[in-house]
């Protein structure tokens, strides 16, 4: 009983929140056996209880999943025997930790309540509640839960009154507690009035990095039609909670929702996140048999409790013990004691079992028939170890000969388990028989398929991608694999026992089936054949000891473009500064940064495939005045040209060639052709320019931020010198390195073009280029200069800068200039000039003095070429693991393919060795030979089909937000002729 106000409180409060783990309480016999019906259902317990041998049994049903507290006592009030019941039932229930009065909306600090994924939360409450039947069928809307960051996206809970605790009023009882389960079991998903999605991990994880809360708990104070709430909370009496009183709340929702917000386990936390448990999952066999016989148990509960007869219809027989479960059409029942051993035709009599559950047979015909015995794995038994797998269909001759070529192959275990250790290369695989006996596993062994979970987490699916292909005298391998490297559960226990390796065998009049396969496990960097040489190579790290590519890790940085680095510091500096692209007659500017600008060298790869985030540049005298301009974009691209100011201070620059192309060119001219512009900050946000924004960085240049991801919201990037474009630009000088990079009195590198002639320069040597447009505005001044550069002293034939921007003419009239309608620069007005307003060139040498803010955000690999010893092979869509659904959120991996047709290489072997391939994946001087010589990458393997080689390219995501990394453990191909 809960102290109460026998149903007529004036108000209602929630007194403490606090969580553990949902059990059934069951008692003993007199003889030590277990009462199966329990005492108390739905019962919280403290999540450190677990068996003990003396005082407490914890165990879970394998197919219902319900979990199982035996209080290891008659139910007795005499405490004879030991320490009563009651008294053990109240320690199982003690000390269980609590929910702190906290809000999810920034007014509360951290640390927040940890609670376990799987826990069922209890809210216990003052007064009696009312939970007649149209509450009880509403109260997924009384009591409601969200997620995400910040907890907003509504979550799916098992929501229902605990009925163990309360009082009684007016003859009957009420509840004071209400109990939210975050995991939900098949069984518990078909229980309520409304059934709800089978979900046995429970909550989604937090995130590692973050301390806020990511789950919130809402209880609707006040009924608003509007918003769909209808009904609140109430006593008996309909007093329903005061959200004041019950503080914290939510005051900017119609239903002032009381609120309790906390942190969900991740993978970080002890057990994985979820509910303490050393319990060890097991394999199940899955047995089958007829049930011939079934009576009433005189001595038992009518309905419940039964004898039966049955028959195995296969091979695979064993004696039932107690604890095993008998599962016939429509009833789930438990055997209660051990049974005979089956005879020599399979048949075990008197076998006693009860229903597992509140529903009675309503006769024993309902039980005949066909079912299947199910009991955990064990040692021994003279078993042929298939009997532990099923075969879907099953076997012509069971358990595992004359198997179709079109069948799965199913495991189930006693729990959910994990995905992320359920692997079809690792740890629940498929071997072709060659590998029998072989203790190294080759690509080609492996059989390629998907593993398919039921939605309570504790079967598995094996299906092949192709069907079996049926060779003569070829046998086929199971492993399910035990051990710290297998299968675990969801708090990261392996098996208790795993079985040997499982042979199984084709039916050999079944339909001839030829095909084939690959897979990249990762194991090691060396693993495909020829042997001797890396089989992939790019911006990624070989975790050997978990058997995965990891990303580089998340990074921010900033790379400054001042004169503190060689190039910028040789050119001229401007000291009045410049005021374009800000004008409230509209401007329209195209400028770029090299990679040498900012201090860098050509083939430094860890300069790749960088992600810019932010950019900056330099007020003059670090002066900036307030200003601000309604609609103003942003946008990025790659620069076509690489600008290369080498030359003297007599004749003037080399290679004019190498500038932005000007006016009558458009400005899209400047883009590397087939590569994309990209807005990074659209024109609706505007721009802001607010002296306290200033800041100096490490060179001491005073720099002031762009609008671009400045505010509030997901960040938007772009990826410069990223090596997943192939085409090439940097016509009209020497390529890469630069000659002026090359020459005094800089001399940073050597060997000009070395690295790429002109025209065949790829990304990781164009520019950033940048466009800014600036819109007409009543509400911009345009009295901030910047500071610039002259490229090359007082030399104009070089253009790293174009724009078109408006002004007063020299008749002294405004003009504005929309950059929308400014396809071609035009330049814009003079006011320094005589007379006033004479019209500028629309390019000029400037340089901008500046800092890119950077991330790593993505990470690039290219395998070698796969040969699938195939003419012509069809391929199909490979299996990778992990799957995205177990990537951490906001990452990703992308594969691409491309094929080939054969290689002019004077090595046959230059092809699979990755480390001849360059950061684009390319063997030196176009080796390879594509079909109708077209070199496209594309992320549908089909693209490749009739070219018997394959190569893979890797790009593996990071979230920018949360700092987290994907892994890639495996990648299987299959393709047939």
């Amino acid at each position: 009983m809960d102290p109460h106000g026998g149903g007529a409180a004036s108000e209602l409060r929630l007194v403490e929140t606090f969580w553990g783990r949902l059990v059934d309480v069951h008692a003993i016999d007199g003889q030590g056996g277990v009462v199966i019906e329990p005492v108390y259902r739905d019962f919280v317990i403290s999540q450190n209880i677990l068996s003990d041998g003396i005082d407490f049994e914890l165990t879970t049903n394998p197919l219902t999943q319900r979990t199982r507290l035996v209080i290891l006592r008659e139910r007795t009030t005499d405490g004879s025997g030991g320490e009563a019941f009651q008294e053990l039932l109240s320690r199982a229930s003690a000390g269980l930790p609590p929910v702190l009065p906290k809000n999810y909306d920034g007014s509360s600090a951290p640390p927040f309540s940890l609670v376990a994924r799987n826990a069922t939360l209890v809210l216990r409450f003052d007064d009696l509640l009312n939970d007649e039947e149209a509450v009880v069928d509403n109260l997924p809307q009384l009591v409601q839960v969200a997620t995400g960051y910040r907890p907003t996206t509504p979550y799916t809970a098992r929501i229902l009154f605990g009925e163990n605790h309360g009082g009684v009023t007016n003859g009957r009882f009420y509840p004071t507690r209400i109990l939210v389960g975050f995991s939900i079991s098949p069984t518990e998903a078909q229980e309520g009035s409304i059934p709800v999605p089978v979900n046995p991990v429970g909550l989604p994880p937090s995130d590692r990095v973050s301390s806020d809360p990511n789950t919130a708990l809402r209880i609707p104070t006040l009924v608003d039609f509007g918003s769909g709430q209808f009904r609140v909370l109430t006593n008996v009496s309909g007093q329903a909670l005061a959200p004041e009183l019950n503080g914290p709340f939510d005051p900017f929702l119609p239903t002032r929702p009381v609120v309790r917000a906390l942190r969900s386990g991740n993978a970080q936390d002890i057990n994985n996140g979820f509910l303490f448990d050393l319990q060890r999952p097991e394999l199940l066999g899955n047995f089958s048999l007829a049930v011939t016989r079934a009576d009433e148990d005189p001595e038992g509960r009518p309905g419940f409790d039964f004898f039966f007869d049955v028959a195995f219809t296969t091979p695979c027989q064993v004696t039932p013990r107690r604890g095993d479960v008998l599962d016939l059409v429509g009833f789930q029942l438990e055997v209660t004691s051990l049974a005979s051993t089956p005879d020599g035709l399979g048949v075990v009599r008197n076998i006693r079992a009860s229903i597992d559950g509140r529903t009675p047979a309503p006769n024993t015909n309902m039980l005949l028939g066909s079912g299947r015995l199910v009991t955990p794995y064990f040692l021994g038994g003279g078993l042929d170890p298939a009997c532990w797998l099923r075969f879907d269909p099953p076997a012509a001759t069971p358990p595992s000969s004359d198997v179709g070529t079109d069948t799965r192959i199913v495991v189930r275990f006693s729990e959910p388990m994990n995905d992320l250790s359920l692997g079809a290369f690792d740890t629940f695989r498929v071997l072709r028989g060659s590998s029998l006996g072989s203790e190294t596993l080759m690509p080609q062994d492996f059989v390629v398929g998907q593993l398919v979970r039921s939605p309570g987490r504790e079967e598995v699916r094996f299906t092949p991608l192709l069907p079996f292909a049926n060779r003569p005298s070829i046998d086929y391998l199971v492993q399910v694999v035990g051990g710290p490297d297998g299968v675990t559960d969801l708090a990261g226990n392996g098996l208790a026992l795993a079985p040997p390796a499982i042979i199984f065998r084709l039916d050999p009049d079944a339909p001839a089936v030829e095909n084939g396969s690959l897979v990249m496990r990762f194991a090691t960097v060396d693993e495909l054949f020829p042997l001797g040489a890396p089989d992939f190579r790019g911006q990624v790290f070989l975790d050997a000891e978990d058997g995965v590519l990891r990303p580089r890790p998340f990074s921010t940085g900033t790379a400054a473009a001042d004169r503190s680095n060689p190039l910028p510091s040789i050119m001229t500096p401007f000291p009045p500064g410049v005021q374009t692209p800000l004008s409230p007659l509209g401007s329209k500017m195209m400028t770029g940064w090299r990679y040498a600008d900012f201090g860098w060298l050509v083939d430094d790869e860890t300069r790749y495939d960088l992600d810019v985030i932010g950019m900056n540049w330099s007020p003059i005298g670090g002066l900036v005045l307030g200003d601000f301009y309604q609609s103003f974009e942003m946008r990025l691209a790659h620069g076509s040209r690489i600008m290369d100011e080498a030359g003297t201070t007599g004749s003037g620059p080399l290679f004019p060639g190498t500038s932005l192309r000007d006016n009558p060119t458009p400005f899209t001219e400047n883009i590397l052709e087939g590569t994309p512009q990209v807005v990074v900050h659209p024109r609706s946000l505007g721009y802001l320019l607010d002296p306290a924004s200033r800041f100096t960085n490490a060179n001491g240049t005073a720099l002031v931020p762009f609008p671009w991801n400045q505010g509030a919201g997901p960040r938007t990037t772009f990826t410069w010198r990223d090596t997943s474009i192939q085409e090439k630009g940097g016509h009209g000088g020497v390529g890469v390195p630069l000659l002026r990079e090359v020459r005094p009195p800089v001399s940073v590198d050597e060997n000009a073009g070395s690295f790429a002639p002109p025209g065949k320069v790829p990304t990781v040597g164009l520019p950033l280029l940048w466009e800014i447009r600036c819109f007409p505005t009543s509400s911009g001044f345009g009295l901030n200069p910047f500071d610039i550069s002259l490229v090359f002293g007082n030399f104009n034939q070089l253009k790293s800068r174009i724009f078109s921007t408006g002004g007063t003419n020299i008749s002294g009239t405004q003009t504005q200039k929309n950059p929308d309608l400014e396809i071609s620069p035009t330049g814009g007005f003079n006011p320094s000039s005589l007379p006033p307003g004479r019209g500028t060139p629309a390019a000029d040498p400037v340089f901008y003095i500046g800092q890119i803010d950077i991330a790593i955000r993505v990470s690039r690999a290219h395998t070698i070429w796969l040969d699938t010893e195939l003419a012509a092979p069809a391929h199909l869509n490979p299996v990778v693991e992990p799957t995205p659904t177990d990537q951490p959120p906001g990452t990703s991996v992308l594969l691409e393919y491309r094929g080939a047709i054969g290689f002019n290489a004077p090595n046959p072997t230059d092809p699979f060795n990755a480390a001849l391939l360059d950061a684009y994946g390319d063997l030196p001087d176009n080796q390879a030979l594509f079909p109708g010589g077209e070199n496209h990458w594309s992320d549908d393997v089909t693209q490749a089909d009739g070219a018997r080689f394959l190569q893979i390219r890797m790009s593996l995501f990071n979230n920018i937000e949360t700092g987290q990394s994907p892994t890639l453990s495996s990648i299987g191909l299959v393709f047939r002729d």
